[in-house]
């Protein structure tokens, strides 16, 4: 039976509340019902036009909506209700520069209004904005101390900006206040990981799935940890519930739950980890690109080239790029970096800042406003040093802002990004048959893809004794991180312990479960745990000089060791090797083909034990590679820097001529001479 519509002039407070109350209840058509016969009667009654324009939104009539906040606005310009209602219209739709202005307009009229506050720091956040959205949240937590939410985000912006305690003391203030907000978990259990505190960590997401059992990221984060925590017990069964949520997300065409990145670590699918990654680029399709570039250079003119990072720094990608970036040929480019990372003050930044023409600190920029920065400077190819690694702004790249754009180093696969014409590998890693799994075109190098890190300051080593080393037995060594070994693999390291008598295996401490964890499988294996000897990160020189001390260093399998494999062969020591099924799998076998080793790349499980077992028991053939690494650098592929360097000049000549010759992107190789 339909409801009797109420006389508007008879009791306007009453209907107006009788509106709020359904809408709060989600009964949008009763909400909508008074508002409608209200303004029937008072075609500018404000107070009808915004209730009913927040019911419209909330049932998808954005365009009804944003006409009706529009003309309660010509009404009442400064009343904070409105500008504050119309604002999360626009900023819904899109249309965050016209959101922005809104709740400014706002706080204007109303300078405690902590919904405005907060919802402006957010839009500033999610454009890159840190200092404005730090500035917003601390004003929002100040008007309101007891406001969870506001607390909880000024914790994800102070852990963006490196301020971690702070940023854990923000995060525990907001799960006190509301310990139902699991956003506020996973933001603290994201800084725990920096920390180190996994146990924590594991246990803050663990309760936000019991808060919200079908919380997609909560679950692909716990998955992730307890992958780096070597925790197994219930992987398989975590595994396949998020292989569900995955698949659900993407037949809906939203964002899956899974990281690319850590979909890459957990899954040696290069079919699957295209479409995880397309599922996360697809929605910064939607980002307003700049306008395409009309002039182009001439044929052998000077190419602006730009590297994108926040990772210039004492970080893997800062060490593997610096050397690179002061031997590119200074007569053909002009180098450029961008970067929003902090200054760590290390010598990495330091030498980074001094390869590169111009280096530009882009941290205080949002997206768009970096992009139109990149753009205004000229740069003509645009190298993206991040994918989808942490920290990352890929919706600079989305925007367009140089004409040829690439990816390369840190994420290994596809970014799945329409706006990203070339990634740099090399034929092992990317084999021309795995082109369908990227959607970038190859520029493959004569070599492994990866730069050779510079040895740097030489460390003293210390004995082995220093390290809680055997002064003779063998010493195994895989200094990769915790996410990279699972239960098939250990099995592997295990059965070479079993066979070779009083071997150890030499691994790093990530956090404070592994050890526990991985001794724990070590007995269940009927391995001595005693036999695992655990070592803390020590800065990079102490790292590589204390390499020295083992005999054989044993690759991971589904994500191998990048700067880890070539930090163990620039120190000399050989590295077996599992040749896997996508890019992050084949990155030990093409460092070790261009070091001259691929005999110690195997096909299969059991031929990596055997070599392994084989090599330990021969430690004659063993002390023959190691001096082959050592003694043959000066004409090893992995180590001749110059040479490298000529083939990546080579790479991005080749890029940029293409383009200037009107040529759309397409497959590049570079032979042996480093030459097209």
């Amino acid at each position: 039976m339909d409801e009797a519509a109420p006389d508007p002039n008879d009791d306007q407070p009453a209907s107006l509340a009788q509106a709020v109350a359904a809408q709060q209840e989600g009964h949008f058509d009763r909400a909508a019902f008074p508002c409608r016969a209200l303004l029937a009667a008072q075609p500018d009654q404000v107070d009808a036009m915004q209730i009913l324009g927040v019911v419209l939104a909330r049932q998808g009539f954005f365009d009804e909506a944003d006409a009706l906040f529009g003309r309660a606005l010509d009404i009442a310009p400064r009343d904070p209700g409105l500008l504050f209602n119309h604002g999360n219209l626009l900023s819904r739709t899109g249309r965050g520069d016209q959101a922005v202005a809104r709740f400014r307009a706002a706080i204007a009229a109303a300078p405690d209004h902590v919904e405005a506050l907060h919802n402006l720091g957010r839009l500033h956040q999610e454009s890159g904005r840190l200092d404005p959205a730090l500035t917003m949240f601390r004003r929002a937590v100040a008007v309101r101390p007891l406001y969870a939410k506001g607390w909880s985000a000024l914790a994800t912006v102070l852990k963006s900006q490196g301020a971690v305690e702070e940023a854990i003391e923000c995060a525990r203030r907001a799960i006190a206040l509301n310990p139902r907000q699991t956003i506020a978990r996973l933001t603290l259990a994201s800084l725990c990981r920096d920390t180190g505190a996994a146990a924590e960590l594991i246990a803050q997401l663990r309760a936000a799935l019991e808060i919200e059992p079908d919380n997609g990221p909560a679950l692909a984060h716990l998955v992730h940890q307890l992958q780096q925590a070597c925790d197994w017990g219930e992987l398989q069964a975590l595994g396949a519930r998020l292989d569900r949520a995955n698949d659900a997300a993407l037949a809906a065409g939203t964002v899956p739950p899974e990281p690319a990145f850590a979909n890459v670590a957990r899954i040696e699918d290069p079919a699957n980890n295209l479409a995880i990654a397309r599922g996360w680029t697809g929605p910064l399709a939607r980002i307003a690109m700049l306008a395409p570039v009309t002039a182009r250079a001439a044929a052998g003119a000077p190419i602006r080239i730009a590297y994108l990072s926040n990772d210039l720094q004492d970080h893997p990608v800062g060490q593997l790029i610096a050397g690179l970036l002061a031997r590119h040929d200074r007569s053909r480019f002009h180098v450029s970096a961008y970067s929003w990372g902090r200054d760590d003050g290390s010598a990495t930044r330091a030498q980074i800042r001094n390869a590169v023409d111009s280096f530009v600190d882009i941290a205080g920029l949002d997206h768009q406003a970096a992009a139109r920065r990149i753009r205004k400077d000229g740069i003509e190819l645009l190298i993206d040093l991040k994918g989808h690694t942490q920290g990352q702004r890929l919706e600079i790249m989305a925007a367009r802002p140089a004409p040829v754009q690439a990816t390369f180093l840190a994420f290994p696969g596809s970014s799945g990004a329409g706006f990203i014409d070339y990634i740099i590998a090399d034929r092992i890693v990317l084999p021309p048959e795995h082109r369908p799994h990227y959607t970038e075109h190859p520029v493959w190098l004569p070599h492994c893809y990866l730069p050779a890190i510079a040895s740097g300051p030489v460390a003293d080593a210390g004995t082995r004794a220093d390290w809680d080393l055997p002064a003779e037995a063998p010493v195994l060594a895989s200094f990769n991180n915790g996410y990279k070994i699972e239960p098939v693999l250990f099995d592997a390291w295990m059965e070479v312990l079993t066979r070779i008598s009083g071997a150890v295996l030499w691994l790093h401490r990530y956090n404070d479960l592994v050890a526990g964890n991985l001794r724990r499988e070590a007995v269940s294996r009927h391995v001595d745990p005693a036999r695992l000897v655990f070592a803390d990160r020590p800065d990079r020189a102490v790292h590589l000089a204390r390499l020295s001390h083992a005999d054989l260093a044993l690759d991971t399998r589904i994500f191998n060791g990048h700067a880890t494999t070539i930090d163990a062969l620039a120190a000399g020591l050989p590295v077996i090797a599992l040749r896997g099924r996508h890019f992050a799998s084949r990155v030990a076998a093409s460092a070790l083909a261009a070091a001259g080793l691929d005999e110690l790349v195997t096909e299969t499980v059991a031929d990596y034990v055997e070599r392994s077992v084989s090599l330990l028991s021969d430690r004659a053939r063993l002390g023959a590679l190691r001096r082959r690494l050592c003694d043959g650098r000066e004409k090893l592929p992995l180590f001749d820097a110059a040479g490298y360097a000529r083939a990546f000049d080579a790479a991005l000549i080749a890029m940029a001529e293409r383009y200037r010759a009107g040529q759309a992107p397409g497959p590049i190789e570079l032979r042996e001479n480093g030459t097209p």
